[in-house]
């Protein structure tokens, strides 16, 4: 879910930061866009992608766990 919400075409979570600051038709969203496979592999070769996911995955999980535990 945390990966999927991130803010890089061609995941969700781009087309919520669209819709949030109305930027569906500019030029700028035509720009990210077709760049945003590279943009991705990017961050996944250079482990951004797994930096994120571990400090939100993890404490989401500790807390989880400790209420349910």
């Amino acid at each position: 879910m945390v990966f999927n919400l991130l803010p890089v075409p061609p995941l969700d979570g781009f087309n919520v930061v669209t819709e949030i600051f109305n930027i569906k038709y500019t030029e700028l969203y035509y720009k990210i866009y077709e760049k945003g496979f590279f943009i991705l592999m990017a961050l996944i070769v250079f482990r951004v992608v797994s930096t994120i996911i571990k400090y939100t995955v993890y404490p989401l999980y500790s807390l989880i766990l400790g209420i349910f535990l």
